[in-house]
C-alpha cells in the first residue's frame, strides 16, 4: 500500500498522544515552548492539546472512559476487548518486522506535554503552510530511530517518486522527505525533546530558530484577538483542547476564491454572509472534577477601537445566572428542557435569513406564504399572532409512554392574551370552513375541555395520527404561558402541578443550572442519565442471543447502574462584549478525543480495576455531596450539619446519606455556625479498596488527595492516575 509506513506511523503518533501517561503537571520546568509562541501573529488556524496527560486524565474520568474500565462490562464483552489486544499485538509485530524498535505501549509512554498544529499561511497558489509540534518525554532516541527507519522504508519502496535526506543540527536529527513528481516536501526536526513537522522550508526554519531561542517576535500568543478568544473559551479548569480560527483573514481569502471560480470557493457565499462581521472563532475544552466543558466563541468586529483593559477583563461579563420561570411548567421527570428569551418573531426572521443564505429564494417563498395566509386569515400570522407572544419560549420532553416518541410540550409566554385569542379564533374559523364544519354527525373541529384550575384546553381531534398523536394537537393558556402538546393528558398534568413539584424544584435541575452561562438567553437541560437508561434498557434485549460465543451479556450491569455513570448535561448561549459565547457541559467523552480513531482501543494499563473504580465513585460521591450542600445553603442560609440531613431533604441518595461510598467512608466536619465545612473520604481498607485519601473544603470546592491520612486543604488537586 502506497506510503503505508508514513500513514501507520502518523496514526500511531496521534493515538499514542491521547494514551500517554500523566507525566506532566502544572509548573513542570521541562515543559517546552508552546507552538503559539513560535508562529506569527497572523496565523490562520491553530489547534492544540495543551497537555496530553490532561486529556488522558479526562478520558479516564469521563463517562465512556469509566465504562471502558468497568470490571463487569470487560468480563461481559471479553471477546471484543481481546480483539483489541490482538490488533495492537499485530501492529507491534508489523513494526518489528519493518525494523522499528518501538511498540505502541512504549510510544505511548514516551509522549506527553503538548501536541499542536497550525496553518500559518496560504500562498497565492492556494498551498497551505502547515506546522505541527509533538512533545516526547522519554524514549527519545528510540522515537528518532523509528522515524528514520520509517522514512528509509518509504524511500526504498517508492524510490522513483520519494527521496529522503538526513542531517544533524545541535546533536538532533533532521529529515527532509521530498516528492520527485510534484516537488512537495515534508521537513521533520527536533529541538530538544520536541519534534516539529512542516511542509514549507522558510516556515520550518523560522519555527526551529524560534524554538531554539525560546520564542519569536510578534508571536500568535501576543495577538489581541487570539488572547481574547483564548480567555473566553479556556476560562478555568484543566485545559484539554483549544482551537483558534482567524476569520478576519480567512473570510476574504474564501471570498476571493469564490470570485475567481476556484472549486474550493464554491458555495462559500452562504458561509461568508453568515459570518459577516466576525473577526475570530474559538473552541476550548476544559475539565474540572469530572465535568467536561466545551466553549465556543464568535468575536465580532468592534465598532470602535477597544480600550486597554486589565488582564482577564475580556471574559464574559459578570451577571447572576438567569433563572427561567418556565421550568415550573416541566414535570419533574422531564428529560429535555430548552428555553430562550429571544422574541419569537426575531427567531423566525433570523432562521429564514439563515436558510436563505444556504438555500436561495427561501426568504421570497416564506414571504409569499405569509402573504397568502394573511389574505386567508385577515391578519399577519407572524407579526400579529406570534407577535403576541414574547418572553420565555421553548420545548419540554417527557419520557415516552406506550408511544414510540417522547411526549412534548411547546410553550411561549403570552404578552397580549386578548390579541392572541382574537387571532386564534379567526384562524380556527377559516380552517374549520376549509376542512369541514363538523356537521352531519362528525366530531367537532375544535374540542374544548375545562380544566380543574378553570383554564380552557382546546384540541383539534381531526388532526390525530393513530399510533403517534392519538388526539391531535391541544393547547391551553396556563398562567402567563401558552402550552401546546400532542398529549392532552400532559397539559392536564401541568395544570394541576405545583411549582414545588416541577422540574424547576428538583435537585437535579437546580444543581445543573449553575452551569448555565451568566446572562444566558438560550439554555438547555438534558437528563442524560435517564435517556441512556432508556436506550440501554431497550437495546440490551435486542443483543441477547445475537452475539457470538464468548459474550456474556448476563454479566452486564443493570440499567440503573450503567446510567449512573452519566450526569446531566447543559447547553447555553450568552452575549458578551464584542461577541457571542456558547457552552456545553457534560461528562461524556471529550470531543478532541475523537480526533484519534485508535484512542478508544488503547490497551488498558495494568492497574487494579477495583481500586480505580472505587476511587472514581468516591470522587463522584464527594461532588454529589458538594452540590447538595450548596443547594441546602441556598435554601436555608447555612450548610447541613451532617450528610444524612442532605439525604433527608432528597438532595443526595439514601445510600450516600449513610456516609459510605463503595470502599470508602465519608466524614463531614461543619463549623459551629455552619458557614463552612470540610469533607473527607478515606478507604475502608487502604491499599485494598483504595489508595488515595480525599479532601474537599467549602472555601474553594476543589477535590484534593494524598496517599496518606494527612490529606487537607494544602494537598494537591486530585488527578486520576488510571
Amino acid at each position: 500500500m502506497k506510503h503505508r509506513f508514513a500513514a501507520l506511523f502518523a496514526i500511531i503518533i496521534l493515538a499514542a498522544a491521547v494514551m500517554a501517561p500523566p507525566i506532566l503537571r502544572a509548573g513542570n520546568k521541562k515543559a517546552n515552548v508552546p507552538l503559539e509562541k513560535l508562529i506569527a501573529s497572523d496565523t490562520l488556524l491553530y489547534a492544540s492539546v495543551p497537555d496530553v496527560s490532561a486529556l488522558k486524565n479526562v478520558l479516564g474520568k469521563c463517562a465512556l472512559g469509566r465504562i471502558w474500565k468497568d470490571k463487569a462490562i470487560r468480563k461481559a464483552l471479553a471477546p471484543a476487548f481481546e480483539t483489541v489486544n490482538v490488533m495492537i499485538d499485530q501492529i507491534d509485530a508489523a513494526l518489528e518486522k519493518e525494523g522499528i524498535a518501538l511498540t505502541i505501549d512504549e510510544l505511548a509512554r514516551s509522549l506527553g506535554g503538548k501536541v499542536a498544529l497550525a496553518v500559518t499561511e496560504v500562498d497565492k497558489n492556494g498551498n497551505a503552510f502547515v506546522v505541527a509540534q509533538i512533545d516526547f518525554l522519554s524514549n527519545l532516541k528510540a522515537v528518532q530511530g523509528a522515524i528514520k527507519t520509517t522514512l528509509k522504508n518509504i524511500e526504498k519502496e517508492e524510490k522513483d517518486s520519494i527521496s529522503v535526506t538526513e542531517s544533524v543540527k545541535n546533536g538532533s536529527p533532521f529529515f527532509k522527505l521530498s516528492s520527485k513528481k510534484d516537488g512537495g516536501v515534508i521537513y521533520i526536526g527536533f529541538v530538544g525533546p520536541t519534534c516539529y513537522l512542516c511542509n514549507h522550508e522558510t516556515t520550518f526554519n523560522n519555527v526551529i530558530s524560534a524554538a531554539e531561542s525560546g520564542g519569536r517576535g510578534s508571536p500568535l500568543i501576543a495577538d489581541p484577538d487570539f488572547t481574547k478568544v483564548k480567555a473566553q473559551v479556556l476560562p478555568g479548569g484543566n485545559p484539554v483542547f483549544f482551537f483558534y480560527c482567524n476569520l478576519k483573514k480567512i473570510l476574504p481569502m474564501v471570498a476571493a476564491a469564490e470570485s475567481a471560480g476556484d472549486p474550493l470557493g464554491k458555495g462559500a457565499a452562504a458561509i461568508i454572509s453568515m459570518l459577516k462581521g466576525v473577526r475570530a472563532f474559538g473552541w476550548g475544552t476544559t475539565e474540572n472534577i469530572g465535568l467536561i466543558t466545551d466553549r465556543f466563541y464568535l468575536e465580532k468586529t468592534r465598532d470602535k477601537p477597544a480600550e486597554k483593559k486589565k488582564e482577564g477583563s475580556e471574559k464574559v461579563k459578570t451577571e447572576a445566572v438567569k433563572t427561567f420561570e418556565s421550568a415550573a411548567l416541566a414535570p419533574p421527570e422531564t428529560i429535555f428542557y430548552a428555553v430562550t428569551t429571544e422574541k419569537l418573531t426575531k427567531v423566525i426572521d433570523g432562521t429564514v435569513d439563515l436558510l436563505d443564505k444556504a438555500i436561495p429564494k427561501t426568504r421570497s417563498i416564506f414571504d409569499d406564504t405569509i402573504a397568502d395566509l394573511k389574505e386567508q386569515f385577515g391578519f399577519d400570522v407572524v407579526e400579529d399572532l406570534i407577535g403576541s407572544l414574547e418572553g420565555e419560549s421553548g420545548i419540554i420532553l417527557s419520557p415516552p409512554g406506550a408511544r414510540p416518541i417522547p411526549d412534548f410540550v411547546l410553550f411561549a409566554e403570552v404578552k397580549d392574551e386578548g390579541k392572541f385569542n382574537t387571532h386564534m379564533k379567526k384562524m380556527l374559523s377559516v380552517l374549520e370552513k376549509a376542512m369541514g364544519d363538523g356537521g352531519g354527525g362528525k366530531e367537532p373541529f375544535v374540542e374544548e375541555v375545562k380544566l380543574r384550575d378553570g383554564s380552557r384546553m382546546l384540541s383539534l381531534p381531526g388532526l390525530a395520527m393513530p399510533g403517534l398523536f392519538e388526539t391531535g394537537p391541544s393547547w391551553c393558556i396556563l398562567g402567563k404561558f401558552l402550552v401546546i402538546s400532542s398529549n392532552p393528558l400532559l397539559i392536564k398534568e401541568i395544570a394541576m402541578q405545583t411549582e414545588e413539584k416541577s422540574l424547576g424544584a428538583t435537585p437535579a435541575y437546580i444543581s445543573t443550572t449553575i452551569r448555565f452561562l451568566p446572562g444566558a438567553y438560550v439554555a438547555v437541560y438534558v437528563d442524560v442519565s435517564s435517556i441512556v437508561k432508556m436506550i440501554y434498557a431497550d437495546v440490551l434485549p435486542l443483543l441477547r442471543g445475537n452475539l457470538p460465543a464468548g459474550f456474556r451479556l448476563v454479566l452486564l450491569p443493570p440499567p440503573d447502574v450503567f446510567a449512573a455513570y452519566f450526569i446531566n448535561g447543559t447547553f447555553s448561549i450568552a452575549k458578551c462584549e464584542n461577541g457571542t459565547l456558547a457552552q456545553v457541559t457534560s461528562n461524556l467523552l471529550p470531543v478532541p478525543a475523537l480526533l484519534s480513531a485508535l484512542a478508544v482501543i488503547a490497551r488498558p494499563e495494568e492497574i487494579n480495576m477495583e481500586i480505580a473504580a472505587n476511587q472514581s465513585v468516591a470522587v463522584y460521591s464527594i461532588r454529589d455531596i458538594m452540590v447538595g450542600q450548596e443547594i441546602y445553603k441556598n435554601r436555608n442560609g447555612e450548610y447541613a450539619g451532617a450528610i444524612r440531613e442532605l439525604a433527608k431533604k432528597g438532595l443526595i441518595s439514601p445510600g450516600l446519606g449513610a456516609g459510605a461510598s463503595k470502599g470508602y467512608a465519608l466524614k463531614l466536619r461543619v463549623t459551629s455556625e455552619r458557614k463552612s465545612y470540610e469533607l473527607f473520604a478515606s478507604p475502608t481498607e487502604p491499599g485494598v479498596t483504595g489508595d488515595y485519601y480525599f479532601y474537599l473544603g467549602s472555601a474553594d470546592r476543589i477535590i484534593r488527595a494524598e496517599k496518606s491520612k494527612e490529606v487537607g486543604p494544602d494537598s494537591p488537586p486530585y488527578y486520576d492516575e488510571e
